[in-house]
């Protein structure tokens, strides 16, 4: 038996088009399943726009202004076609309507917008009732519509009709319910429990939906939107929304809570879709309007923190999905964190650039750069040097020069390991190894005896070195390989994050693997 989609396109090959447009508007009238998804996917422009002229989108409108009764009291009865299930779909449908140049002319798009807006009343009263998460009645329908009315709102935000817009922010509830939606992971952990919860019950989807992740991401995009659209126009506008509560009674805002939301590990895979790039977005605006200045944001060092950020970013999503959302999410990472690291002049004094950039470093600046090279992306490359630059002009100061010589053999193991794989972007890579060998950055060697032996280390071109990890030397190969069996506990994890270690920390370490795999040890040598 053919499954929905099949019919869906068989409908949309063979029906869509032929019949009148009134007929198809009096279909979705019935909530009649095929004729209504067929007129938000079909690419027919020249027909979809002869169904809308028709009233089409009055007849959807018309459902969703009874959000208080039940959904099945809303459909008109059939028994020849399969109708709507839910309405999210009606909403999903609109959303695209709500879209700049879905609809031609822009005059038509124009009047479908201005009727949505006008007809938003009910639905939007009960959407943003998050203490009630009903709608039509029916918690789970509330929460299947979450993501498609967020996104609904975010591209009336963006409209090129800025009157749709200001109509929009007529509703009182929309500041707090966008920062709300935004925040729910972090503020309202109960209600994002609850969605995610029904997400992973879910057996009609396959893969699952993040509905929790993506309502985020349509909720900054919102916010980002009506920022850059009216912020400049409207200081008061922006400073009056960082200073919303992120939930009820609660004491962060959007301001202080933003960076917490964005070191938030658990977000998933739909926040990483524009939300992630969107929220540094809103954090860039923020940053400016307070003068680059940290506290404001509730940290020590938003350099520091932000680093954090973009290399949990780099680990969480880069090995799931290398598409056009990763290298915008790592360049705007880069963007922001350049702009923390280089501070302007306040009040006549200069902010602690050294400060801010030493605190970088050491919370894995170059790791992130070295780690960004290997997404092999040349896209990626001018921002990497501009990094690269800003650490140079400042290595002369104490700080960062202190931060390098501490980590330079790490990072050096890194931009060794990353460059035996001869990635796309290897110029920055070579950049960091010249960085390394300026003689400001006087840094020690990683071990002076071999970490097997314990005996002095021959001269540098004789030394080898663990060919995985990069950061464990010994004096020969024999000693290489007889340590591999005590190295081999350890080695993964330096690949991944290789730290400085002095000769003792070497051998307080050789003597702990030692002890644990001594039977290992006489069986190897016998």
């Amino acid at each position: 038996m053919p499954d929905h989609n099949s019919n869906l396109f068989e409908y949309i090959k063979t029906k869509w088009g032929t019949e009148s447009p009134s007929s198809v508007v009096a279909k979705i009238g019935t909530g009649d399943r095929l004729a209504t998804e067929a007129f938000g996917l079909s690419p027919n422009t020249k027909y979809r726009s002869q169904v809308a002229q028709a009233g089409a989108i009055d007849k959807l409108l018309g459902f969703l202004i009874k959000t208080d009764k039940p959904f099945r009291d809303v459909l008109i009865p059939s028994t020849t076609t399969a109708q709507i299930s839910c309405p999210s779909t009606w909403l999903n449908l609109l959303n695209n309507f709500c879209q700049d140049g879905f609809l031609t002319p822009e005059s038509l798009a124009r009047d479908v917008q201005y009727k949505i807006i006008i007809n938003l009343g009910p639905l939007f009263q009960d959407m943003s009732n998050l203490e009630q998460r009903k709608l039509f009645g029916d918690r789970d329908m509330w929460i299947k519509s979450l993501m498609f009315f967020c996104n609904i709102l975010s591209n009336l935000l963006s409209s090129n009709f800025d009157r749709i817009g200001d109509f929009l922010l007529k509703q009182k509830a929309l500041q707090s319910f966008l920062v709300r939606a935004l925040f729910l992971p972090l503020g309202e952990p109960n209600i994002a429990r609850e969605i995610q919860e029904f997400s992973e019950k879910r057996e009609d989807r396959v893969p699952k939906p993040d509905i929790l992740g993506t309502s985020s991401t349509f909720a900054a995009c919102a916010i980002k939107a009506l920022w850059t659209k009216r912020g400049g126009k409207n200081p008061d506008l922006i400073e009056n929304w960082a200073a919303t509560p992120i939930a009820p009674d609660h004491p962060l805002r959007l301001m202080t809570g933003l960076l917490q939301l964005l070191q938030w590990k658990t977000h998933g895979n739909g926040w990483y879709k524009g939300g992630y790039s969107a929220a540094l977005t809103i954090f860039l605006i923020l940053f400016d309007k307070a003068e680059r200045l940290s506290g404001p944001f509730g940290v020590d060092s938003v350099s520091e923190v932000l680093v954090g950020i973009c290399r949990q970013h780099l680990i969480q999503y880069a090995p799931l999905s290398r598409d056009r959302f990763l290298v915008e999410n790592v360049l705007t990472g880069m963007v922001a964190t350049g702009a923390a690291l280089m501070t302007p002049l306040v009040n006549g004094k200069q902010a602690p650039v050294d400060y801010s950039v030493a605190k970088a470093i050491r919370a894995g600046l170059f790791d992130f750069l070295i780690e960004s090279c290997d997404t092999n992306d040349s896209r990626l490359a001018n921002m990497i040097e501009g990094s690269i630059r800003t650490a140079k002009v400042c290595l002369v100061l104490d700080e960062t020069q202190k931060a390098l010589q501490e980590l330079a053999p790490s990072i050096r193991a890194k931009v060794e390991r990353i460059q035996d794989r001869h990635p796309v972007l290897l110029p920055p890579l070579q950049h960091i190894h010249e960085l390394l060998d300026n003689p400001l950055v006087k840094a020690p060697p990683v071990a002076k005896t071999c970490a097997f032996c314990q005996d002095a280390l021959p001269p540098p071109q004789n030394i080898q070195k663990c060919p995985f990890c990069k950061t464990i030397v010994y004096c020969s190969k024999e000693c290489r390989h007889l340590n591999w069996m005590i190295h081999q506990m350890e080695c993964p994890g330096k690949r991944k994050e290789p730290v400085a270690q002095t000769p003792e920390q070497l051998l307080a370490d050789g003597k702990r693997f030692f002890t644990l795999h001594i039977s290992k040890m006489l069986l190897q040598a016998s």
